[in-house]
């Protein structure tokens, strides 16, 4: 492992890059592009490339890494870490986003943004966006009791490496660490200048973290990442000022993106935060932890890939142009808030369409939605919806408001799962209440037309690699819609015999276009 440095106010690229010093060319010292580190640095895993954080950057080509780390050995170039920082005084308030009156009043978008800081009431927040001097929200509403104040102080953390970097031996350098410090808590920054130029990533186990990378008339995004499996964002800025494209491309690669800002320049239909795969460069896995993204002129993510999102805004500090996610992958995610124009998943039906599981959507705890091709579901108090309770306090609501895919009943999707584990062998009768609020008879001469009961079991057994498993379904056809708010329905089975100890899995699935009224599922289990 090897540590290397570069700065544009003290570095050449004819030096050797092991100092911060200045080694005035074919000397000891810093190097003066990120660009030379990744494309002649002769880097090796395990090395680190510190940047100087008032380092500025304008390429006039693309900047192509060659060099690949190895797993749990990055390569990882970052800006030189920032400590930590006191709050002295500030006002939170309980249920809001928005923290101000904030000393001292020195926070600025590229020091403090996307950046974890410790609250009055104990815990960890992300700082997505930097009001002004003394203003800044925060990734959810705070739920702590209001504090202001020296009451209010509070301390953004500091960098990942910043330890590491303070105890860096600078003895015999000249330019020493107390001068990079006294440049915190800048970001370095590499900006194409709107120039067809980016940085590309085609090579494995990069890490890049805490610049603010910017300003590319690249149609395949300021950076692109392909082929270039274990490739992590850390702690950067992306940023659009003017260009209608897009910030973030990464295809056919297992990537991670964490406390990071994707920040767009509020124009442009084509200005999307992040294409993950873009159509044809599918495979892999993308992670997006702890992150904002906004001001996009389109949308927030194209996504047709595999995509877990865990603590992510999209569209919420400043919105974004189009739909928050325009979707034909798979989306798993927890504590998403989307908003800005739209503040939805559109499943992108020319593609083919995809899903999309959101647990305490909206950041609501407890609030869970899916999306489907042709809709969304989600839990909701039956109290506030039409139907009277019938077994529990809250159902499932049924919004199937995208049409052209209810007519393939073989591809219907589920909206509602429900298992038993080490069920004792018998004879079973498996039922689910569900409330016809669509204004139209739904299952009209054919009992899986439109909602259906799908219930799995072990029907034979003889050892544990000699087995049978069968299905049943309902046969409720012909649902008039709902007379009064105590009209329920029964799908129901009929009975069933399980053959030994084992798993019961049952299934609502639902096929049908509803373009303004609804269906719910009352999710608690009755025997017939």
């Amino acid at each position: 492992m090897a540590n290397y440095f570069v700065s544009s106010a003290d570095g050449d690229d004819t030096d050797d890059g092991a100092t911060m010093d200045n080694g005035s060319g074919g000397g000891v010292g810093a190097w003066a592009t990120v660009e030379h580190a990744y494309e002649a640095g002769g880097l090796s895993a395990g090395d680190f490339v510190f940047t100087r954080p008032n380092h500025s950057e304008i390429p006039t080509s693309d900047i192509a890494p060659i060099y690949s780390g190895a797993a749990g050995s990055f390569i990882t170039v970052l800006g030189w870490p920032k400590p930590a920082f006191s709050i002295t005084s500030a006002t939170w308030t309980n249920g809001s986003t928005t923290v101000d009156l904030v000393l001292p009043a020195t926070l600025t978008r590229t020091g403090h943004v996307g950046r974890m800081i410790l609250a009055p009431n104990g815990f960890i927040y992300f700082i997505t966006y930097i009001v002004d001097s003394n203003t800044f929200l925060i990734d959810r509403a705070y739920s702590g009791d209001n504090v202001s104040g020296v009451s209010g102080a509070a301390t953004i953390a500091a960098d990942p490496y910043y330890n590491m970097a303070q105890a860096i031996d600078d003895s015999s350098w000249t330019i020493k660490k107390t001068d990079w410090n006294a440049n915190n808590p800048a970001r370095p920054v590499v900006g194409f200048n709107d120039g067809n130029f980016q940085l590309f990533f085609d090579d494995t186990f990069n890490w890049l973290q805490g610049f603010e990378v910017k300003d590319s008339a690249d149609a395949y995004g300021i950076i692109q990442i392909n082929i270039a499996s274990g490739m992590v964002l850390f702690g950067n800025i992306i940023k659009q000022t003017t260009n209608n494209s897009c910030l973030l491309n990464i295809a056919r690669c297992n990537s991670l993106i964490e406390e990071c800002i994707i920040e767009g320049s509020g124009s442009g239909s084509a200005q999307v935060g992040i294409f993950a795969s873009r159509y044809i460069g599918g495979g892999g896995e993308l992670v997006i932890k702890k992150t904002a993204i906004y001001n996009c002129g389109g949308r927030g993510i194209e996504n047709s890939k595999l995509l877990f999102l865990d603590n992510v805004n999209i569209g919420v500090e400043q919105a974004n142009g189009d739909d928050e996610i325009r979707n034909i992958g798979l989306v798993l995610g927890k504590d998403v808030k989307l908003d800005g124009t739209n503040g939805y998943v559109s499943n992108h039906v020319t593609y083919g369409g995809g899903t999309a599981h959101f647990e305490n959507y909206q950041k609501v705890l407890g609030n869970h939605r899916g999306f489907f091709r042709g809709g969304y579901y989600q839990n909701v108090a039956v109290s506030g919806e039409t139907p009277n309770k019938k077994v529990s306090d809250e159902v499932i609501k049924i919004t199937p408001n995208v049409s052209g895919l209810e007519f393939i009943p073989e591809m219907a999707y589920y909206v509602f799962e429900d298992e038993w584990n080490n069920v004792p062998a018998g004879t079973y009768n498996i039922g689910y209440w569900i409330f016809n609020d669509s204004g139209v008879t739904l299952n009209v001469s054919d009992p899986k037309l439109n909602i259906w009961l799908e219930v799995e079991y072990l029907a034979e057994y003889d050892d544990t690699s000699e087995y049978v498993h069968a299905k049943i379904y309902s046969t409720l056809q012909d649902i008039a819609d709902a007379a009064n708010a105590d009209d329920w329905d029964k799908l129901v089975t009929g009975n069933f015999t399980t053959a030994a100890t084992s798993k019961i899995r049952a299934k609502v699935y639902f096929s049908k276009y509803l373009a303004a009224t609804n269906v719910f599922i009352d999710t608690k289990e009755t025997e017939n």
